[in-house]
Parts: C-alpha cells; sequence; structure tokens
C-alpha cells in the first residue's frame, strides 16, 4: 500500500511540475502606465506652507509647476505624487526645490518617462484669491444642449451643481468657467460629468482652492400642452400673407382655426409649440369628419390628446355653400366648385339679384351646418331633412326673411335661443330629433302657422308657446307628455291639434276655446275622462279617441255636427255611448270606430 502511494504522489507530482512550467510560459502582459497624475504639497505634510498647493502638470510636455505663497522656503519640500497603476516613482521624500528637479516614473514594464518639477514663488503681494466665479454650460459650446445652463455655486462649502434638461447626455460638456482675477483652474476643456468632477483653482501666490462639480439631469417634465397651434403664412404660400392662429380650449382640449372656405385646408401646414420637453404627433383626420387627434407627450410619457377642427368661414354667398361642403366631409351634395352655384342640386338663386333663396339639402349626410349660414340673409326656404345635424349655429337667427325651416329626423338635442329671430318664419318641421325642451324664445315666431315636434322627448312646452296666435297645426305625437299644456288652449287659430303616442291623463277645459280646430288626435295616451267643453269644437271633423283608459265619454261630444270620424276603439273599459253621439252616425252619417262591447245608451240589449 505504501508503495503504491508514492507512485501516486509522484505522478502528482508530475502534473503539478508540468502545470506550473506551461503557466510561466505564457505570462500576463506588464503595464506599460507611467504617469504622473497629481502633484500637492500638502500644507500637513509641509510647515512652511498655510495651504495646500497642487502643481499643473502638463502631461504632453512631462512639465510639472507649482507655485508657492512670496517667501516660502523651497529647500525642504515634500510632495505628495500620485502615479499610475503598478508603476514607481523616484525620488521620493523631501526635496530641494530651488532647482528643477527630475522625477522618473518606472512603469510595471521597466519603460519609463521623466517629468520636469520647477516651483516658483509667487510675485512679493500676489493675490490669493482663488473663487470660482461663475460656471455655465453654453448651447453654443454644448450641442447637447438647447439652451444656457448656469450653476448655482456654493462658495463656502466649495461646491457647484448644475441641472441639465432631462435627456442630456453628460459624458462630454463643456463648462465656460471665470475665476478670480490672476488665478487659474483646472481641468479645463471638455469633461464627463456622470460623476462628480474636481476643479482646482490656483491664485496668483500658488494657493489653491478645489471646487466639486456635480451634474444632473432634471426630472421628466409633465408638460403636454398644446401652447400655440399656428398656420405661418411664411409656411403657406396660400394664406396671402397672413398668420391664421388656431384658438385653444385647454379645458376641453380642443382646438378651432378659422378659415376662409375658399382655400385649400388640405395644403396647410401648422407650427406647434408644445410644453418645453414634450413632443407631439397627429393622426387624421377621422373618417367622415375634419377632426385631426394631436397627441402631445411629456417627457415622463404620459399622454394628452386634442382634437382639431377647421371652421370654414365665408365672405360670400358662393363660400358659405363651399363651408357646408367642406364641414361635412362624407356629403353626397355633388357640388363642382367649379360651376356656378346656381346649377348646383338643391340651390335656389333669385335671377334678380343673384341671391340664394332656397337650399333644399335632403339626405345628404350633413353632420354640420357652419355658423356662414346666417350670412344668406335672403334665404326664404332652408329644408336639412333626414341628416345627422346635432345642432344649429345662434347665427341662424340672422334669417329674417326666412318663412319654412324643415329639420326633421335628424339629431338635434335643443335649440338655440336665436331661433326666435326668425320672424318671417312660417313653417318649422322639428320632428324626429332628440329634444327634450324648447327655448322660451318659441313664442317670439309670431308669423308660425306650422310646427311638427313629432317623435322627441319633449315633456312640457314653455309657457310663452301661448304667443303663437297664428297657428293652425301643432303636431305633438310620439313625445313623453304627461300633462296637457294648458296654453295650448290659448292658441285659437289652431285647425290641428295631434297629441297620440303620449301619456297624457287627461284634458284641460281650455280644450274648448279651440273652436277652429278641425282635427284633435289624442291616440294611444292614458286618458280616463274627456271634459264636455268638448262639445264646444263645433268644427271638428276628426276626434281620434282610440287606445286611451276612457270608461265614458261626454254626451256632449254629440254638439259636433261637423264631425265625419270619431275613433273610439281599443277602449276596453268603455262599455257604454251617450245616445247623443250614436245619433251621428244617422244625422250627419259621422262613421263611429269602437269597441264590439261599447254599445249606445238607447240600445237594446241583445
Amino acid at each position: 500500500m505504501k508503495k503504491y502511494f508514492y507512485v501516486l504522489l509522484f505522478v502528482a507530482g508530475g502534473i503539478c511540475i508540468t502545470s506550473c512550467n506551461k503557466d510561466d510560459d505564457n505570462p500576463s502582459p506588464k503595464s506599460d502606465a507611467k504617469q504622473i497624475l497629481s502633484f500637492v504639497f500638502k500644507a500637513a505634510n509641509n510647515k512652511a506652507l498655510n495651504e495646500d498647493v497642487t502643481a499643473e502638470i502638463n502631461q504632453e510636455d512631462k512639465t510639472i509647476a507649482a507655485t508657492v505663497p512670496f517667501g516660502t522656503e523651497l529647500t525642504s519640500l515634500l510632495p505628495e505624487v500620485k502615479i499610475s497603476e503598478k508603476a514607481a516613482v523616484s525620488p521620493t521624500g523631501t526635496r530641494d526645490f530651488s532647482n528643477e528637479v527630475t522625477y522618473t516614473v518606472t512603469a510595471e514594464n521597466g519603460t519609463k518617462a521623466t517629468y520636469k518639477v520647477i516651483v516658483n514663488q509667487a510675485e512679493p503681494n500676489a493675490s490669493n484669491a482663488k473663487q470660482i466665479l461663475s460656471f455655465v454650460f453654453k448651447e453654443e459650446d454644448n450641442k447637447a444642449l438647447n439652451e444656457d445652463v448656469t450653476a448655482a455655486i456654493n462658495q463656502e462649502d466649495k461646491t457647484i451643481t448644475a441641472t441639465v434638461p432631462f435627456g442630456t447626455e453628460l459624458t462630454s460638456l463643456l463648462p465656460l468657467i471665470e475665476v478670480s482675477e490672476e488665478a487659474t483652474v483646472s481641468p479645463t476643456g471638455a469633461q464627463d460629468f456622470t460623476n462628480e468632477v474636481d476643479y482646482v483653482v490656483t491664485a496668483e501666490n500658488g494657493t489653491t482652492a478645489t471646487y466639486k462639480v456635480s451634474v444632473k439631469e432634471a426630472d421628466p417634465g409633465t408638460g403636454k400642452q398644446i401652447l400655440s397651434f399656428v398656420f405661418k403664412a411664411t409656411d403657406n404660400a396660400v394664406l396671402n400673407g397672413e398668420d391664421v392662429a388656431a384658438k385653444i380650449d385647454q379645458d376641453n382640449h380642443t382646438i378651432i382655426a378659422d378659415i376662409l372656405a375658399s382655400i385649400d385646408a388640405t395644403a396647410l401646414t401648422p407650427s406647434i409649440e408644445v410644453s418645453e420637453g414634450a413632443t407631439v404627433s397627429s393622426s387624421g383626420p377621422q373618417e367622415c369628419s375634419n377632426e385631426v387627434i394631436y397627441t402631445v407627450t411629456a417627457q415622463d410619457a404620459t399622454q394628452a390628446t386634442y382634437t382639431f377642427t377647421f371652421n370654414f368661414t365665408a365672405t360670400t354667398q358662393k363660400e358659405v355653400l363651399m363651408a357646408i361642403y367642406k364641414s361635412n366631409p362624407c356629403n353626397t351634395l355633388g357640388w363642382d366648385f367649379n360651376e356656378d352655384i346656381s346649377d348646383w342640386t338643391g340651390v335656389t338663386v333669385d335671377d334678380s339679384e343673384d341671391n340664394i333663396i332656397g337650399l333644399s339639402l335632403p339626405s345628404r349626410k350633413l353632420t354640420n351646418l357652419p355658423a356662414g349660414i346666417g350670412q344668406l340673409t335672403s334665404l326664404e326656404d332652408l329644408i336639412l331633412g333626414d341628416n345627422q345635424l346635432t345642432e344649429l349655429p345662434a347665427e341662424i337667427g340672422q334669417l329674417t326673411l326666412l318663412e319654412i325651416l324643415y329639420i326633421g329626423e335628424n339629431e338635434l338635442t335643443g335649440l338655440p335661443a336665436e331661433i326666435g329671430q326668425l320672424e318671417s318664419l312660417k313653417e318649422l318641421d322639428l320632428s324626429g330629433n332628440q329634444l327634450t325642451g324648447l327655448p322660451e324664445e318659441i313664442g317670439q315666431l309670431a308669423n308660425l302657422e306650422y310646427l311638427n315636434l313629432n317623435k322627441n322627448q319633449l315633456t312640457g312646452l314653455p309657457a310663452e308657446i301661448d304667443q303663437l296666435t297664428l297657428l293652425e297645426i301643432l303636431e305633438l305625437k310620439e313625445n313623453l307628455l304627461t300633462g296637457f299644456p294648458t296654453e295650448i288652449g290659448q292658441l285659437e287659430s289652431l285647425k290641428e291639434l295631434l297629441l297620440s303616442g303620449n301619456q297624457l291623463t287627461s284634458i284641460p277645459e281650455q280644450i274648448g276655446n279651440l273652436t277652429d280646430l278641425t282635427h284633435l288626435g289624442l291616440y294611444d295616451n292614458k286618458l280616463e275622462e274627456v271634459p264636455v267643453q268638448i262639445g264646444n269644437l263645433i268644427n271638428l271633423t276628426h276626434l281620434d279617441l282610440g287606445k286611451n283608459l276612457l270608461t265614458s265619454i261626454p254626451a256632449e261630444i254629440g254638439n259636433l255636427e261637423s264631425l265625419e270620424i270619431l275613433d273610439l276603439d281599443d277602449n276596453d273599459q268603455l262599455t257604454s255611448i251617450p245616445q247623443e253621439v250614436c245619433d251621428l252616425e244617422e244625422d250627419q252619417e259621422t262613421t263611429i270606430n269602437k269597441d264590439d262591447g261599447a254599445i249606445c245608451e238607447g240600445s237594446e240589449d241583445d
């Protein structure tokens, strides 16, 4: 066993020797670094000095120069010398610097570098001022900057701090440094400010001060506003030398620019100013819309969106029509701007004065009626039914000659108060919209004869409705009325009153004042009774009380000598009809529609 052990040991030893020999054949390359990195006479190490003196090193010329205060004994000064890693320097210790002293730095690989050190005394009464007075990164000296950055200097702590914009590259910034008169500063040139940098200021008398400079990036900005939005004439030749500044609503994040309808807006380029550090991008226009969405991204990556639209303005009648066309990108108007407007579909022009007197634009996929419509002051007829309009501009009130206004089957939710200024209006169709109320100014339409409000969401009417003394036809079918507007009783010129498809539970006795009424439609409500005053409507030819909750009807209906049709069907609880009413069938040839269970009071029970 012992013999075996020794054999193994011998083999292992052989392996070790062989391995070690191979390592020695491939030694790591030795460093050739041999610089003096700093050369300082520390006051702590030199009784002749009251403060540290840092020498300036010229690596290219291999010279080191130091200036000590006037009167300093040069024969015995001890420098603190920092050199390259793994290098050695000689001589060491205290030296006589009355004359030039040579220092030799030997690299790890044995190569050498020689520095000549000269120490001078400052001039008598030389200044000891050694402050950094200003420290500025100038935009013109630093491509990474868009503006000058001035650092803050704390003279007591000898610290300098600067904050550059977020995203600035710190690795190569060049400061402009102002120091005390006759003083010098090092280092010079561009520096890497990723970490703190020491700057040494040497006074005229050789004393030094060290400032620590810290540069940091600003926190990412949160600003994400569009501050200005301008179409500059210098960028857009079609503007004929005049800038167009858009209006910005910061609360609703909308931007609107007024532009003549005759200008080709698709060729315009805006100049946009956003919050500092933010960027902006656009998308659009959206399908069937003039809207362009602008997204502003802050430095912290948060975003805000703005909706931009053109408001097409006009100075001529043709431009008004062009504004209508351009405000509705998906319209089916089919107008050719090169043709005379008298040839445009739906446009009626007064031959004698070349004024537009009629616009008939139903079912043209219109979504917007521009404010310029108010400039067509000769307009008499305006037909806009079956489109997708959501509002009317206030300027519509300027159409004081307008007699017919049809805006049925749109998406209106309200009317401007200026609607009351249409003093010549005779016919107004607002059916098939989403109106929940009417402005009180509706009562100012003194010449109105026809008012169609069918298929809206009205729950009532303004009291001023009673001022429409010339109104002959009032249609209110399929709304949400629960109470009969008593003001209707003042409309003594009314001939047709249609209230079917509401939720009326009663009829006021004022109905008896409408003695000119020929048609009264109350089908599909929740009426439980009818006032006796209905018998005053001696001109009534059609009375529809079908599909209600009537249990009886007044005998006074028998007084309606002009009645041609009386509808009473779909009143399940109406089982008895006054004989006076039934006599109308024979005496006036009135057609009475009723349920099978409704029997005339004078009839014999089968």
